[in-house]
């Protein structure tokens, strides 16, 4: 899965962002058996927010 820079809450939408992450999205990225990164900012982004809710 790439997230495209879309895990952090710095969007115009965080309600909408929050709530897909507490339905579907922390899902996804917990069940997801590989992450793919663009940057290294991206890989910490992925691994700090995904370390949140193992």
């Amino acid at each position: 899965m790439d997230a495209h820079g879309s895990v952090p809450y710095f969007t115009k939408k965080i309600f909408l962002k929050k709530a897909f992450d507490f339905l579907i999205g922390k899902k996804i990225l917990r069940d997801a058996k590989y992450l793919v990164a663009e940057t290294e900012v991206g890989k910490k982004r992925i691994f700090r927010f995904r370390s949140n809710f193992k």
